[in-house]
Order: structure tokens, then sequence, then C-alpha cells
């Protein structure tokens, strides 16, 4: 199974405004576009690895299961607020 790419069939717009809104909010050139080609879990992982987020913070990510649970992870991480280890301003904090 590690092997095959599971299906996600959701609507990524949120996910691409609110990175670009926390790539700004902390003066970071990750734009969604460098990312809007991959495959969802390739996307993700690409995100979580790109971001300066804390080691806590990509633990929490990498025991997420599946596709579903590691986007509701990179969400919540994207609108946590300053991350444990960084300082980094949440994508709603201009």
């Amino acid at each position: 199974e590690d092997f095959n790419s599971p299906e996600f069939k959701r609507d990524l717009s949120d996910l691409y405004n609110v990175l670009d809104l926390y790539a700004y909010s902390n003066k970071i050139d990750a734009p969604s576009s460098l990312f809007k080609n991959m495959e969802p879990v390739e996307m993700f992982s690409s995100i979580v690895q790109t971001l300066p987020f804390g080691t806590a913070e990509k633990q929490a990510f990498m025991e997420s299961v599946s596709v579903a649970e590691r986007f509701k992870t990179l969400m919540m991480l994207l609108n946590a607020g300053d991350t444990f280890e960084t300082g980094t301003k949440k994508a709603g904090n201009c």
C-alpha cells in the first residue's frame, strides 16, 4: 500500500489560500504555485518539509496515517498560530 498513491478527492483552494497567506505573513518564499502540480501526498509532505515547522509539528504530521489526516494536520499547522519552536505567525495574522 505504501507504493500506491491513495486517492484524495478534495478542493485544495483553501489550502493554497492559507499557504500563500502563511508564507506572506512569515516572509517565506514558498508560494502555493510551487506545489500545485504535485499529487496531494507528495504535496503535503513537501509543504511540511519546506516550511519552518518545528520538530513537534513535523512529528504530528508524520503520525497522521491517512492522506485525509495529513491534510487536516497540515491545515491545523498552517492555522495554529505561533509554532512551538520557530515563533512563526499563523496565516490569519498579517
